[in-house]
């Protein structure tokens, strides 16, 4: 799924040879794009009532884009996605499309404040830009409070059923990777996937503060219309195993994504939004990796591993400073318990940290 937004430029190299004292040249006007008209409602919304959306998509020529793909798999017609500035929650449709090329829907926002609309559209066109997305706002009337978003964490349960993401997220832009996703049931079983606008599951990711976007999709093995892009680079999710996702992820710059995960399973639809991920932490341009999701155990010893690289991206040495390599303190949240432990060259004495009986060396 290609992220930009399609537009058409133009470039002009203008030369003039002669003898005329008052040569002229030629106004090249802005490039005309693709973009939305006639959008509705102009004024903030109400929370919880429902609000009738529309708009228009205008092609370069002016007049209303009106015939879109069509077929099986998603990459069809236009995804409507609203998304909260804070992240906290999103709003995805498929509205339908008039003949004039109208785009309506009737969508209830339960929440105050400012969302970002992001329009994904998929034309009836030749070539190798399937997709393009055009982007505006809404404001749901009340008193906004920003909701601050969840530490990362590799599981979540909504409606009773459990999101669980295998390890943590190692992701690089503009690079296909995976995540392999979990999800069970109230009791604890494995759920069967059914379709749901054309997909078993669909993987929505925003940027936290810029609210960049990528949308892709989880079908079944060997599904059309699967495949996202981005330049010449693809990816395809696909799940064959009950309550087995395996995300294709190619989000297009670096920074801290929140990840939306949708499927529908007996019938009705569950959205999970997982804590936002990022690969590493940089500070004064040293990078700081752990390689996968921390699991401790209070009073049993445990390791992390953290891999540091300089701002050319080459490994540290580490010189002593307070008697260690490195230091790693832990406070607990709220109580503000307190753990301190060292990291020592292999061999040096007085490195050992003790609970009880229980010792950890780093």
């Amino acid at each position: 799924m290609r992220r930009s937004l399609l537009a058409l430029a133009a470039v002009a190299v203008l030369a003039g040879c002669g003898g005329s004292s008052n040569s002229s040249f030629p106004t090249i006007g802005a490039a005309r794009t693709f973009e939305l008209v006639d959008f509705k409602p102009t004024a903030p919304v109400v929370a919880g009532k429902p609000t009738t959306v529309s708009f228009v998509i205008r092609q370069p020529d002016g007049k209303p884009l009106t015939s879109f793909r069509h077929g099986p798999g998603p990459h069809t017609g236009v995804h409507l996605i609203f998304v909260r500035k804070d992240l906290a929650t999103i709003v995805h449709r498929h509205p339908p499309i008039a003949a004039d090329g109208t785009i309506r829907d009737t969508i209830t926002f339960s929440e105050p404040g400012p969302y970002r609309l992001v329009v994904d559209a998929y034309p009836n066109t030749s070539g190798p830009q399937r997709n393009f997305q055009l982007f505006g706002s809404l404001r749901v009337a009340g008193t906004y409070h920003p909701s601050s978003l969840p530490p990362f964490s590799p599981s979540v349960v909504t409606d009773g059923y459990r999101f669980t993401i295998d390890g943590r997220p190692s992701l690089h832009a503009i690079q296909a990777g995976f995540l392999t996703i979990h999800v069970t049931d109230p009791q604890g079983k494995p759920v069967r996937f059914t379709p749901w606008y054309g997909a078993l599951a669909h993987a929505i990711f925003f940027r936290r503060g810029s609210l960049d976007y990528f949308h892709t999709h989880v079908c079944a093995p060997g599904a059309a219309g699967c495949t996202s892009t981005l330049g010449a680079t693809k990816v395809t999710g696909s799940s064959s195993t009950p309550g087995k996702l395996d995300v294709g992820v190619l989000v297009p710059v670096p920074g801290e994504w929140r990840l939306f995960i949708q499927c529908r399973v007996a019938g009705a639809y569950h959205p999970a939004p997982l804590p936002p991920f990022a690969s590493s932490v940089v500070t004064d341009g040293y990078r700081f990796t752990m390689t996968k999701q921390p699991s401790l155990h209070a009073i049993q010893a445990g390791f992390l591993t953290v891999h540091v690289t300089d701002p050319q991206g080459k490994p540290v040495r580490f010189t002593p400073w307070y008697g260690a390599l490195a230091h790693a303190i832990f406070f607990r949240k709220g109580s503000l318990d307190y753990f301190h432990t060292h990291v020592c060259s292999a061999g040096a004495s007085g490195c050992t940290s003790a609970l009880g009986a229980a010792k950890v060396t780093g």
